[in-house]
This record gives C-alpha cells, structure tokens and sequence, in this order.
C-alpha cells in the first residue's frame, strides 16, 4: 500500500494544504476521500486474505501525519468489530505544526477514534493519558517506553569505546545519560522527570565518597 506512507505524493499534497491553515478545498475533501476508499480496500483485502482477527495500531490513529490512513482504520475497525489496541506516541496537540488546521472534523474523528467497545488505547506516560482524557474522554493505559533491565547492555563497541576520553571524563567519575524528548507542551512535564532522575544521581553520589564528580549530558530531541 504506497498510499499509506506519509512521504506519498499524494499525502505530502493533502498535508500542505490541510495544515497551516483554516479552510480547505472541496477538492481537498475529495482527494481525502478517494484515497480513504483505496487505502480501506487494501485493508480488507489484507484482513480476509491472512484471517487476521486483532489489529495493534502503531501511531496510526495518533500523529496524523496520513490522514486518510487514520481515517481507513477507524472506518474498517468500526464496520468489523475487529479488537484493537492503538499504541500512541505522538498526539496532533504536542506538535506545533498541526495545532492550525482545516481537519479539526477529522482529527475529532480518526486521530485517535472514540470507540471504547473495539479500541483499547495505550500511551507511553501519564501526562499522555491526562490529556487524552481531557481533550477527547477517552480512556487509556500507560505503557512507558523502558530499557530491559533483566538483561545487561552489549559491551562498548568502536564507535562507543572512547567516549570518556573524548569527553573528558575519567575512569573513576560517574557517568549518567538523562535523555527526553522534550516537545514544547511537554517540555514542563520533561524537565520535572529530569530533575527527579537528577535528585537520584545527586543522593546516591552523596553516599558514594570516593566519587569526585558526576557528568550530566541530556540530550533534547528537538521537532
């Protein structure tokens, strides 16, 4: 289905002239309906042909970066009755680029849909699942996004081996990564859970005498 990449042509079209705006063409409408209509034929096709019977939805029906994919998927799971968690990232309200808008219709209806009976939604932190519940009355479940802390890391590999030494840390010093994405909505959510893992660095450091220093290197994912 090359319609339901976001970098389609058609796509890249119908997002130039749906954001950034507040009025569309009924050309536009049509456009979004037409490839709404190709894009649910695929997933039908696709469903009868593999017997799939579950759908997990990865951002899909979060970031409407497609909308008439968004729009494909919230149609087709409402006409099967087919159950399905949506994973969400990304919702359109932390991203400045699509806060002004001529889809608001479609954006209430696909991104994410309210369908409590088929969808059971998840996102990956509390601040998520506050404003989803707020802005649309759906509820959720966290899922944060975390290491595997059963199992230790690989060992330092060529590109990694000299990374002390290139920022100048030494052997004996702790060394600890605070990395967030901090998009602007979140960004106070962000800094608090930073400053709460920075507290924790801060207390075992103190018990730990023989540790001279620490280094902080926090790494912002800017959009």
């Amino acid at each position: 289905m090359e319609e339901a990449h976001f970098n389609h042509p058609d796509i890249q079209e119908i997002n130039r002239k749906c954001f950034g705006v507040t009025s569309r063409d009924r050309s536009v409408s049509q456009k979004i309906h037409q490839l709404t209509q190709i894009l649910k034929d695929h997933l039908y096709t696709y469903i009868d042909k593999f017997n799939i019977n579950f759908l997990l939805v990865e951002n899909a029906l979060t970031i409407p970066m497609n909308i008439p994919l968004g729009i494909a998927l919230t149609q087709v799971i409402a006409e099967t009755n087919i159950p399905t968690v949506a994973h969400h990232h990304d919702f359109y309200w932390e991203r400045d680029r699509f806060m002004v808008n001529a889809v608001s219709d479609y954006l209430n209806m696909a991104f994410p849909p309210n369908l409590p009976s088929i969808i059971r939604h998840i996102v990956i932190n509390s601040y998520a699942d506050e404003q989803l519940s707020l802005r649309t009355g759906i509820s959720s479940r966290v899922a944060p996004n975390v290491m595997d802390f059963e199992n230790p890391p690989p060992p330092p590999d060529d590109y990694t081996l000299d990374v002390r030494q290139t920022l100048g840390i030494e052997d004996d010093e702790l060394l600890t990564d605070g990395e967030g994405r901090c998009n602007p909505p979140v960004l106070t959510y962000s800094r608090n859970c930073l400053d709460l893992f920075y507290d924790g660095c801060f207390q075992a450091v103190s018990k730990e005498q023989q540790l001279l220093s620490i280094h902080f290197r926090l790494i912002h994912h800017l959009y």
